[in-house]
């Protein structure tokens, strides 16, 4: 299943979907027990292994277990960030663990700005 860009949500064919395994995410997903969460870091969105420029992302994960106590698989959500972005007042940025700073422009497109340094 994915969301559309309209919020609804669609089935794929398998032969529609990508293969994660190799992605970091899904790795540390991988680690998890039952009641726990990954959360990821605040990063750009990748498709078929390329990041989608401005398109700020959270991808939250959980384990799926079975009745025998088993891990079955995992299930992702991604958040647009970009809609969060959109709650903060003007001129308001969020940074990155890489240092990165990210804001929405009052046009509505995302602000996606790399730094020589780190704000701490």
């Amino acid at each position: 299943m994915c969301n559309t860009p309209d919020g609804s949500t669609e089935i794929k064919p398998d032969a529609n979907l990508e293969n994660i395994d190799a992605a970091g995410y899904f790795q540390e997903a991988l680690k998890l027990n039952l009641n726990e969460m990954y959360i990821s870091p605040l990063e750009l969105n990748t498709a078929r292994g390329k990041a989608e420029p401005y398109v700020p992302v959270i991808r939250l994960g959980i384990p799926l277990i079975n009745s025998k106590g088993d891990k079955a698989g995992l299930l992702f959500t991604v958040v647009d960030f970009q809609k969060c972005l959109a709650l903060l007042p003007e001129h308001v940025f969020v940074q990155t663990p890489e240092g990165k700073m990210v804001s929405l422009a009052p046009n509505g497109k995302i602000n996606y700005l790399e730094i020589a340094e780190k704000v701490t």
